[in-house]
């Protein structure tokens, strides 16, 4: 009997929507937005951030300074946790399994749209000032705060080096580093800041960062680019992995006729190869040369003909006599040399 493949009864869980349903949920499901590897190298940077800033502040505020005491122990501190700061990322980036959202989110943030200068121009951080532009995953706003999160993170790296390690560099190289360690660390405090406050602002936006997803409604409002990118991903995977469905109203009923059965098939190893004939005659047997026979020789002389003398040009010129016809033995030539009569006598016996 046929197999028939019946629709799945399954239904989604509360969670993310499943491949099949996405952007058919009516703006009820949920969307991916952040994986684990993204997440864990947010909140790790975040970790690093807090400790530098905090250090930053007990070194350079004089009333936290005396507070806390322990100067060395703080700017060992805050040294290595300003080393420590690309190490999230890189790792994040580097992963050739795990960290392709992340890469795939970087590609994101550098690629800037026509919409993106539309959002700066209209002031984007009110929302109602941006409603029906479509924008992308991320905003104008938040790809400007990571190009300038990740080149200070550079920059103090560069210059809290030669600040720390300042034996081998000239003077003025180590008051410029200070110089510019300095207000980029006051820049750093400003932007850090207000991305926390557009943060707690926006829950959704926070809760996706703690918990990964984020609603439907949520991109439809913010970012519908990015959601009609992920509808057009899941539907293709869905078609491309889609079993065949049978309607089950239509499924096949056992007949009642029996089936025949399908033909035994052939071993191919008892197969016997026939001869092929091509139409041409058998050539024949080559005769063995060892079993031939060599006829004998005759050595009989065959008889001789009769002399052409005058005598017989006489007989075959003149008329037919009656009679029996003399043999030509006994037929005496008129003129016979004795030297052959001699030969002859003594070739021949008497009787």
């Amino acid at each position: 009997m046929a197999e028939v493949t019946l629709p799945s009864t399954e239904t989604p869980s509360a969670g993310v929507v499943s491949a099949g349903t996405a952007g058919l949920a009516g703006g009820s499901g949920r969307l991916l937005r952040f994986d684990r590897v993204e997440r864990i190298v947010h909140w790790a940077n975040a970790t690093l951030f807090a400790i530098v800033g905090s250090t930053a502040a007990i070194l350079y505020l004089p009333p936290l300074s005396a507070q806390v005491g322990r100067r060395e122990l703080v700017v060992t501190i805050h040294v290595y946790a300003g080393l420590l700061l690309p190490l999230p990322l890189l790792l994040g980036i580097l992963g050739p399994r795990y960290g392709w959202r992340l890469r795939a989110d970087l590609r994101r943030l550098n690629r800037w749209i026509p919409e993106d200068r539309t959002w700066l121009r209209r002031h984007g951080w009110h929302q109602e000032r941006i409603v029906g532009l479509k924008q992308g995953k991320f905003n104008a706003g938040q790809k400007l705060n990571a190009a300038f999160t990740g080149g200070a993170i550079l920059l103090m790296l560069a210059t809290g080096s030669v600040m720390h390690w300042f034996k081998p560099f000239p003077l003025e190289w180590r008051t410029g580093a200070t110089f510019v360690h300095d207000w980029i660390a006051i820049a750093l405090f400003f932007t850090i800041s207000g991305h926390m406050l557009f943060a707690f602002a926006d829950r959704d936006s926070l809760g996706s960062m703690l918990t990964g997803d984020i609603s439907q409604s949520w991109a439809k409002r913010h970012a519908p680019r990015w959601l009609a990118e992920e509808i057009k991903a899941r539907r293709d995977v869905t078609s491309s992995s889609r079993p065949s469905v049978v309607n089950p109203s239509r499924a096949a009923t056992p007949s009642s006729a029996p089936a025949e059965p399908l033909p035994k098939p052939a071993d191919p190893l008892s197969k016997t190869v026939e001869p092929v004939s091509t139409g041409a005659e058998p050539l024949p047997k080559p005769a063995d040369p060892l079993s031939k026979t060599v006829e004998p020789v005759s050595t009989e002389a065959e008889p001789a003909s009769p002399p052409t003398g005058p005598a017989n040009l006489d007989q075959e010129a003149g008329p037919a006599r009656s009679g029996p016809v003399p043999s030509p033995l006994n037929v005496v030539p008129e003129a016979v040399p004795t030297a052959v009569v001699a030969e002859a006598g003594e070739s021949e016996p008497d009787p």
